[in-house]
């Protein structure tokens, strides 16, 4: 039986208030969602600035599922929508790496505290406008004052920990240290095995392996300059025997 007029327009009245209902919902969602994004984007640019001020190498670049990584991507896996990431390779192992490394990772909600400064001569006027600011001055209060205490998710250690640890982790930021002196000294070894200069790459082996005895060094990173020294000594051997 169809409907009479007037339950038609009840029904009709009641579609289109729950659809304007989901749509201003959806665009107070959005709102607040893009307002977070621009937050996350604040603290990972100063993260990226700081970086590139220490000259550390940018590795992957990436704010909510905007991902850069050797070009501009997306990627939607897990929390990624709502969160950012900067991965920078430090380099130059010297005695300066441990502050270099503190102005990096201490950066980001250095970011969010420049920009709740600047909001809050906006965010004490009663307007729309600073009702906008005030909302923002204290959002990035929060995210910097969250990430400044110490955490850890799975795998990931948020700022305040990686402080922690760079000031008080002294065997592991030394292990980081010797980690990227191999780094650093990998293209140097690939050069002296092209040339065949034996000695010195036995040499170069020899005083990474001494300083790794100091340090917590990955195995497979021992092993490997173990290899290199092994190899190294039988070619020495053989040139050492051509030679008589």
């Amino acid at each position: 039986m169809p409907l009479s007029a007037p339950a038609a327009l009840c029904v009709s009245t009641a579609v289109s208030t729950a659809f304007r209902d989901a749509c201003a919902l959806m665009e107070v969602w959005l709102a607040f969602y893009l307002a977070f994004i621009l937050l996350v984007a604040i603290h990972e640019a100063g993260h990226l600035l700081a970086g590139m001020a220490c000259r550390f190498r940018i590795k992957e670049f990436r704010v909510g599922c905007f991902r850069w990584r050797d070009g501009w991507g997306l990627d939607w896996r897990g929390m990624n929508v709502v969160s950012g990431r900067v991965l920078m390779q430090l380099t130059r192992p010297d005695d300066r790496l441990r502050l270099r490394s503190l102005m990096f990772v201490a950066a980001g909600p250095v970011a969010n505290l420049i920009f709740a400064a600047v909001l809050y001569p906006i965010a004490v006027h009663r307007s729309t406008l600073g009702g906008v600011a005030k909302y923002l001055f204290l959002a990035n209060i929060f995210l910097a004052v969250v990430n400044l205490f110490p955490m850890k998710a799975g795998q990931r250690r948020n700022d305040g920990l990686q402080i922690f640890k760079t000031l008080f982790d002294r065997k592991g930021f030394e292990a980081l240290r010797f980690h990227i002196r191999c780094q650093e000294a990998a293209p140097i070894l690939q050069e002296l095995r092209d040339k065949g200069e034996w000695a010195a790459l036995k040499e170069l082996t020899e005083r990474l392996l001494a300083l790794s005895a100091d340090v917590r060094a990955k195995q497979d990173v021992v092993k490997m300059l173990n290899t290199i020294l092994l190899f190294a000594n039988g070619q020495l051997a053989e040139t050492a025997i051509a030679a008589k």
